[in-house]
């Protein structure tokens, strides 16, 4: 459906992420994500960036999806063996409206789904250990947290499985306004269509693929300082933001 989540996260499957070091002037490495749930079947150009990058962003969605009428260890199995080393994997999260062969309640979404199914939440954990065992470092980002006290029982049970790293996307206002509040993590990731989504109170699918928002810049400039505060190691970021961030 154009305009839904679906289709946006479609749009967004490769685009590159940028990864930054801890100083909150942002100075970039060599270090890039390729956003793909689908390595081995890139197209050309894909396959070019795949080359260069030094890890993917799988989304937990999009293998659920894929897994529909296919052995999901056979697809998790493909994933790994065209991925490098490292593996950014963000939990699923989903809109109400989309993926009905999933659980679905209309108010709630990210984290807070995945504690309330802990079917869905026990999918996710045999995924994370799959691709440890198949020897990827996996890089587990917790989607969409609504409070600190969700953020502590979900982190908490993901940090048994002793990931290479655990992070967080932060996809509130709330949420970056007030993440000192919040549990340290090895990484925080803004997402800005949710975020451009509550700030400006409209649907995700009013985000305007390519556009820039200056309060949305501002948030995250002040996200990122908070994170050094805080002795949070990585901040990372979608490309078109990074460079508005770093424009300032």
């Amino acid at each position: 459906m154009p305009g839904s989540h679906l289709d946006i996260i479609l749009k967004e499957s490769l685009r590159p992420l940028g990864n930054y070091a801890k100083k909150p002037n942002l100075i970039p490495s060599d270090f890039f994500i390729l956003a793909t749930s689908t390595p081995e079947i890139l197209p050309p150009s894909g396959q070019s960036l795949l080359k260069k990058a030094s890890a993917i962003w799988v989304r937990g969605e999009f293998v659920a999806l894929r897994s529909l009428n296919n052995n999901r260890t056979k697809i998790i199995k493909n994933i790994a063996a065209a991925s490098p080393e490292i593996i950014y994997y963000r939990m699923m999260d989903y809109h109400p409206d989309e993926f009905s062969f999933l659980q679905n309640n209309h108010k709630i979404r990210g984290s807070a789904r995945l504690l309330h199914y802990r079917n869905l939440l026990d999918l996710e954990i045999d995924t994370i250990r799959l691709f440890k065992k198949l020897g990827k470092k996996i890089r587990v980002v917790l989607p969409y947290i609504t409070s600190p006290e969700e953020q502590v029982e979900i982190q908490q049970i993901i940090a048994k499985e002793k990931p290479d790293q655990l992070g967080v996307m932060v996809e509130r206002e709330e949420h970056a306004e007030n993440i000192m509040n919040y549990p340290s993590s090895d990484f925080l990731f803004p997402g800005p269509s949710d975020l451009v989504a509550d700030m400006k109170k409209i649907d995700r699918g009013e985000y305007l693929e390519g556009t820039s928002d200056a309060k949305v810049i501002a948030l995250a400039k002040k996200l990122a300082v908070k994170a050094n505060k805080m002795k949070i190691p990585e901040f990372l970021a979608l490309k078109i933001l990074v460079n508005n961030i770093k424009a300032g």
